[in-house]
């Protein structure tokens, strides 16, 4: 059958702690709310290898460092998870869906890695492809000075 997705899973370990998922997404401050909310930031790297970013967004809207904090808390390095090397296949998806015109937090949301790996893994993109135009804009630049020394008999 598989794993469930991480929306259904959190649904789950409500239901197991016996803690409204209304509650848990809410932000109550309640011990055993958020003990659970912070076990759950471990157990989504752990199980789905998420990011910090994407558990944050899925317990409710949290920033990536309430998360991180919970990851310590819990003695957790989940940064080992979280700052993996993108597949090619994702490397290339990525560089699709760039030339295909999406923004840079589309791009990340679709691969699943955070903004700032999917712009920095498109500046070498964006930087070769300006290093490509200046070499034809210097190309056409000299032809164009040796047309006109051409003309004029220079040397």
């Amino acid at each position: 059958m598989g794993k469930p997705d991480p929306a259904e899973y959190i649904k789950q370990r409500c239901t197991k702690a016996l803690i409204s998922h209304k509650e848990l997404m809410a932000g109550v401050r309640r011990h055993d709310v958020s003990r659970l909310r912070q076990r759950l930031c471990v157990e989504l790297n752990q199980v789905f290898g998420l990011s910090a970013t994407r558990i944050g967004h899925l317990l409710g809207g949290r920033d990536h460092t309430t998360v991180i904090a919970a990851w310590r808390k819990f003695g957790h390095a989940g940064d080992a998870r979280t700052r993996r090397r993108l597949t090619d296949d994702e490397r290339d998806r990525l560089f699709e869906l760039h030339a295909g015109g999406m923004s840079v937090a589309d791009i990340a949301r679709a691969i699943g890695c955070s903004h700032a790996a999917a712009s920095t893994l498109l500046r070498p993109d964006v930087m070769a492809r300006r290093v490509q135009n200046r070499r034809e804009g210097l190309r056409k630049l000299r032809a164009a000075n040796a047309e006109l020394r051409a003309q004029h008999a220079l040397p």
